[in-house]
């Protein structure tokens, strides 16, 4: 059984690893000087950070980032639907803060996966 655990570790590690490689490979969202859109997109740097420097972590060994704190960090998504609803002239900028979001996410996702694996085989 541990050896189960130990081989979908590797494998999530390395599907962290390789989802992040290409993720540093995206420009940020350029930003348009748009007053609206401020909040959004500096907590989406904000955001961006938190999740590199945890992927950093995890992928070096050294964290011992818990589960929940991944869980309860910033809620964009709410923002992202309210602009989408009023917001029609800078559409373009918000789909485009929404796409890097959600690569943030993804990435986000498999990290949750590899820490329940690591405090499952502590």
């Amino acid at each position: 059984m541990v050896i189960k655990k130990t081989s979908r570790k590797r494998k999530l590690l390395l599907k962290l690893q390789k989802m992040y490689d290409e993720h540093k490979k995206i420009r940020f969202p350029t930003f348009e000087n748009n007053e609206k859109l401020y909040d959004i997109f500096s907590e989406l740097a904000t955001y961006d950070g938190f999740i590199a420097g945890a992927i950093d972590g995890l992928i070096s060994g050294k964290s011992n980032l818990k589960k929940e704190k991944l869980d309860d960090i910033y809620s964009l998504q709410k923002k992202f639907a309210e602009f989408h609803a009023f917001d029609k002239k800078e559409k373009k900028q918000i789909l485009e803060l929404e796409k890097y979001f959600n690569k943030l996410e993804n990435l986000k996702k498999v990290a949750k996966l590899l820490i329940i694996e690591n405090e499952g085989i502590k």
